[in-house]
């Protein structure tokens, strides 16, 4: 009998929505032994973001295990904590894989964000995304320093594409600087941002 190849649609369409949309940003997929068959995914969040975490984990809704720690920098002296939230191996998760990896380095595929949903980028911004001013222009940033300059370029033809979003590549992110379309993206994600991350999308007037 020929072997069944996994596919993503045993652990739904959301879920797998929301999983690339980390994979985009701080998730990564490991294998927790050398022999184990199937693939993880994990994230890791400071310990201010530990309700972030485990939210992403309550929403993809598997079976996941959070894990805490503490550790000292030396440079400052002081004691950082993090809070790593950690999904049970699962073949699904070895397709991911394929599609984010190439030779162990994270990849971007446009078939990948041809796939994502509004919440899904959401979650990618919440990842690596940022608000900030500089004197009165307001910039929104994705953080894309995984990535390649290629794949840079494959994801703001992405946006340009998909919303009319004009990102352009700012050393290892790719920023938005107009107005216009600061406020467009906002409006995309705002529906999708939980509570305790809300402060990534405030105005300041």
């Amino acid at each position: 009998m020929p072997k069944k190849t996994p596919t993503l649609h045993a652990i739904g369409e959301r879920q797998s929505n929301l999983l690339v949309g980390t994979l985009l940003g701080d998730a990564f997929c490991p294998k927790l032994a050398i022999r184990q068959k199937n693939r993880s995914i994990r994230w890791e969040h400071g310990a201010e973001q530990k309700d972030y975490a485990a939210w992403k984990a309550d929403q993809v809704g598997l079976e996941w295990s959070p894990f805490e720690r503490s550790r000292l920098d030396k440079r400052t002296g002081k004691i950082y904590g993090s809070f790593t939230a950690c999904l049970k191996a699962n073949p699904c998760f070895n397709v991911l894989y394929d599609q984010f990896y190439k030779d162990g380095k994270k990849i971007v595929s446009v078939e990948t964000l041809n796939k994502l949903s509004p919440e899904a980028i959401a979650v990618w911004y919440c990842d690596d995304g940022s608000l900030y001013w500089t004197s009165d222009t307001k910039h929104l940033t994705l953080s894309t320093q995984c990535f390649s300059d290629e794949d840079r370029k494959t994801i703001i033809a992405f946006f340009k594409d998909r919303f009319g979003l004009d990102f352009r590549i700012n050393q290892k992110a790719i920023r938005l600087v107009s107005k216009a379309g600061i406020e467009m993206f906002l409006k995309l994600v705002e529906p999708f941002i939980p509570q305790c991350m809300k402060y990534k999308i405030e105005r300041r007037t």
